[in-house]
């Protein structure tokens, strides 16, 4: 699982390359009359894992090369749970003049800060849905992609696949099926629910649907997702004519016709970016991710299928 959401594989085929920047839920502000001073940054890295350790290098090349900041990194797992008092008594001591905090573990850490002791602005980044983490309101980049961007890259990137199964367990992915839905409204296909509420369904679900799909969209789904069940699904589903759509790396190598996916570096790079600006006395808001999608053209002459153009704009080219 950890490979699947987080590691970083190599592309097998020409990558499409794009970034939204839309910001997605009204923003705070920093406080520029307090935030301005002289001073540096600290950043709050979740673990000592390569994705994380990315971002963090991402963030330290903005802070330094676009607003001449220096930063002190400080790693959540190298503290105890007892030690972490001290690492807040380092954060607070020193006055930064804000911090960025990668992963959810560091999120929640900072989240759980009482207000009274008057934490710098906190940029979050590399959380999935931060709302059950943070709470509403704050600021930093989300680690999800909207349904509804991805609705409309599939749609533009596969144009002769119209009905695309969502294979997902409803505990857990309600939300984002309903997202989908409704963009799906505005688009020229239509999605068919494959609701899973374990992996033993998975066989019976798609053993009734091959007929009923055209491509079988998969999303970071624990009930559905593990390393061998993904290579099984993307294999079912060639032999039976239909393309797979993942969410990382991992899914292009093993065969998926389109993926989206992150460069860590990249999110930390936008998460330092959000902070300086913030700390210039601009609105700091939630933004969606820089990410990337590859498109695997000779799984879609294989298929047959009527892949986009990649010399226009079709398949989420900017």
């Amino acid at each position: 699982m950890c490979r699947l959401l987080k590691q970083i594989c190599y592309p097998l085929t020409v990558m499409l390359v794009f970034s939204s920047l839309l910001l997605v839920r009204p923003g705070i502000g920093f406080g520029a009359e307090r935030w301005l001073g002289k001073g540096d940054a600290a950043i709050v890295v979740a673990g000592k894992i390569r994705p994380y350790l990315e971002a963090r290098d991402g963030a330290l090349m903005v802070l330094k090369d676009q607003g001449e900041v220096s930063a002190d990194s400080f790693i959540l797992t190298d503290y105890s749970e007892s030690g972490r008092s001290s690492l807040l008594s380092d954060i607070l001591n020193h006055h930064y003049r804000f911090i960025i905090a990668i992963g959810p573990e560091a999120g929640r850490f900072l989240a759980e800060i009482p207000p009274e002791l008057e934490l710098p602005p906190v940029v979050f980044s590399m959380m999935l849905n931060p709302e059950k983490i943070i709470g509403p309101g704050g600021c930093g980049v989300f680690f999800n992609i909207p349904p509804a961007v991805q609705v409309d890259r599939i749609n533009r990137a596969l144009p002769s696949v119209k009905r695309i199964g969502l294979l997902y367990d409803p505990s857990l992915n309600n939300d984002f099926m309903a997202e989908a839905q409704a963009a799906v409204a505005d688009q020229d296909f239509r999605l068919v629910p494959l609701t899973v509420s374990s992996k033993k369904d998975l066989p019976r679900i798609l053993g009734s649907n091959w007929d009923n799909i055209d491509g079988l969209w998969l999303i970071p789904d624990r009930t559905v997702i593990s390393e061998s069940i993904v290579g099984y699904l993307i294999k079912e589903a060639f032999l039976h004519g239909v393309p797979t759509i993942g969410y990382n790396r991992f899914f292009a190598d093993s065969g998926a016709l389109l993926s989206f996916f992150f460069d860590y570096g990249e999110l930390g790079e936008q998460a330092a970016a959000l902070a300086l600006h913030g700390n210039q006395g601009e609105v700091c808001g939630w933004q969606t991710p820089r990410f990337h999608q590859q498109l695997n053209r000779e799984v879609g002459v294989k298929l047959g299928l009527t892949l986009a153009d990649p010399s226009g704009n079709e398949g989420g080219m900017p």
